[in-house]
């Protein structure tokens, strides 16, 4: 089994979580939610650096409030874990597009308990490819393309006016 070992210092990813919970990303959002979703699949991907299959699977939504839900795996063919819940996120939209979807998760283990590590997600659309994704890990160093989706829509907490 590779062991990965995290080139990014615990103290960087948790200044960044502490960004995320200073700076309101409600203004940005307008009562909308954002969301990413992919199917589970089997997709080549790098862990470290280092060329991996990787057994892929996100659904993530992100609130215009900054609260989030949702998990995001990764499975390294040769055993490897990388379970996260989703715990913050912010969204980059601009005239209705999602530009970019970070997240601050949470790594759990089997058993969904908490390990106590923090990491960031950054989630965008491949400029290349319609309908793929990028998705890369600050903290473990996951990096893959896969199919999916990263959309806007409106909020099922905003309100009608009368």
């Amino acid at each position: 089994m590779r062991t990965v070992t995290l080139r990014t210092s615990g103290s960087a990813i948790l200044a960044l979580a502490a960004l995320f919970l200073l700076w309101d990303p409600g203004s940005a959002l307008a009562q909308k939610e954002v969301f990413t979703r992919s199917k589970p699949h089997v997709n080549v991907g790098t862990v470290g650096g280092e060329p991996a299959d990787i057994w892929f699977h996100a659904n993530a939504s992100v609130f215009d409030d900054g609260k989030a839900t949702g998990v995001l795996q990764f499975r390294a063919a040769d055993g490897e874990a990388f379970l996260y819940r989703v715990v913050q996120g912010e969204a980059t939209v601009v005239r209705e597009t999602v530009i970019e979807l970070s997240l601050i998760l949470e790594r759990v283990g089997e058993d969904g308990a908490a390990t106590g590590e923090i990491d960031l997600a950054i989630v965008r659309p491949d400029p290349m490819v319609e309908d793929c994704l990028i998705y890369t890990t600050v903290g473990s160093d996951v990096r893959l393309e896969a199919e999916g989706l990263l959309e806007l829509k409106a909020s099922k907490k905003e309100k009608k006016r009368p």
